[in-house]
């Protein structure tokens, strides 16, 4: 599963209890739906066997909207 840096920088916010979440895996279950996750990953995400990677994040992207 590949999502955004910025879940791995702020990982800490995410498992801090806040919500109900005490991990990443959980704040994620609740958004399977937005990330169109298949069934099988929804039921590896839930069982934690699931591989977390991040992606690079586009520094860009903030570049353009300060040119504005």
């Amino acid at each position: 599963m590949l999502i955004s840096e910025i879940f791995d920088w702020y990982r800490e916010d995410f498992e801090d209890g806040r919500m109900g979440y005490e991990q990443l895996e959980d704040f994620l279950l609740n958004y399977t739906d937005a990330l169109n996750m298949s069934e099988a990953s929804v039921q590896l995400l839930s069982s934690g066997e699931i591989d977390i990677d991040f992606l690079d994040y586009d520094w860009r992207l903030n570049h353009e909207k300060s040119l504005k």
